[in-house]
């Protein structure tokens, strides 16, 4: 199945939202299509979500989709809700899937998202970043 090429959607957290002060976020996707049904693209989220665009590369097959998601920065959450930038760490990667589904309105997909566990340290101060998982949804405009 070759994907559309615009998509808008929604993504929230499992957990931890209202300590954050965190709330679903809109993002719009851009899917280039490539060969055996891999894909890469764009996604750029709405506030309070992360202001640079993250890169996506994954596949679709039948009614599955895969992709990791990546910013060009490494950026925390600090309270309440504001994105804020670390330019010494590495950007983590987010991995997503889903389901793509044939409605009446068209296609959508609605999956689960998650950022697996990591280290990292921040002004000489160990920290372990805790499995972060949500959901997310997204409907073709084309």
């Amino acid at each position: 199945m070759q994907l559309p090429a615009a998509w808008q959607g929604v993504y929230s957290y499992d957990s931890m939202p209202e300590q954050l002060g965190l709330s679903d976020t809109a993002f719009d996707l851009i899917i280039r299509p490539r060969r055996l049904g891999r894909f890469d693209g764009e996604i750029r989220e709405s506030e309070p979500g992360i202001p640079e665009s993250a890169t996506v590369r994954g596949w679709a097959i039948s009614k599955r989709i895969r992709f990791t998601k990546r910013y060009p920065s490494f950026w925390i959450y600090d309270h309440p809700g504001s994105p804020r930038q670390v330019p010494c760490l590495n950007p983590c990667k987010l991995l997503y899937r889903g389901d793509l589904i044939e409605d009446g309105d068209g296609l959508r997909i609605v999956g689960t998202w998650r950022i697996p566990t990591f280290n990292f340290q921040l002004d000489g101060k160990r920290f372990q970043m805790p499995l972060t998982t949500g959901t997310w949804s997204a409907r073709s405009l084309d």
